[in-house]
């Protein structure tokens, strides 16, 4: 009898071995499950910034950051990279957008100096009235995000770029970008004119179909 029940025990103990391995197993794969979910439910994220109407915060296909876009369809941002302004690491919450955490996108940044270029002689009424006050030279295309005062030269990294003015009239095919323009800086992401914006955003739809 004794030599009975010592066979049950180890019987019991072998066939222990595998239900706990099987159950650790099932635990691991839980958790990878979650960890997918997870993933998915950032992908899908989309976060529109609460201070700049218009500019929508994109989760990637990795998770591991969002892309910056004025264009709100998830899947026309992840089909058309010329749509991404850049990107900054994933975060919970709101975003957080610092010059210290963003990656600028050089295809976006070519493309923006190009609409400016096509639109800038005829584009901005505000533009055409500073050419024709100023004559003759060079002026400047400036970012809105920080006004210089009147009469004044914008910071470096806040002028687009300069056209050539002859006779009160701003020369088309003369727009030239300047390289010491920031995408970002401390004062914030850059800012158009109004109808220059207008012009970005009509061509990003056109391209984003």
């Amino acid at each position: 009898m004794t030599g009975l029940i010592g066979q049950l025990a180890n019987v019991q103990k072998r066939l222990a071995v595998p239900y706990r391995g099987r159950k650790s197993w099932s635990t691991a794969k839980l958790m990878n499950l979650n960890n997918a979910f997870t993933s998915q439910a950032r992908f899908q994220t989309t976060i529109e910034d609460p201070t700049y109407k218009g500019l929508f915060y994109h989760s990637t296909h990795d998770a591991a950051n969002y892309s910056l876009s004025f264009i709100s369809d998830l899947n026309k941002v992840e089909k058309f990279d010329i749509s991404v302004i850049g990107w900054i690491p994933f975060q919970t919450g709101v975003p957080k957008l610092t010059v210290g955490n963003f990656k600028e996108n050089s295809n976006f940044i070519k493309f923006l100096h190009q609409v400016i270029a096509d639109n800038v002689a005829d584009a901005d009424p505000q533009l055409q009235a500073l050419a024709k006050y100023q004559q003759n030279g060079w002026l400047h295309i400036a970012d809105v995000r920080d006004p210089a005062p009147w009469g004044r030269i914008p910071y470096p990294e806040d002028i687009f770029g300069m056209v050539q003015v002859k006779g009160g009239l701003i020369i088309p095919g003369t727009y030239q970008p300047m390289p010491t323009h920031r995408i970002l800086t401390t004062k914030g992401l850059f800012m158009l004119n109004v109808p220059f914006h207008e012009k970005l955003l009509e061509r990003l739809s056109k391209i984003c179909r």
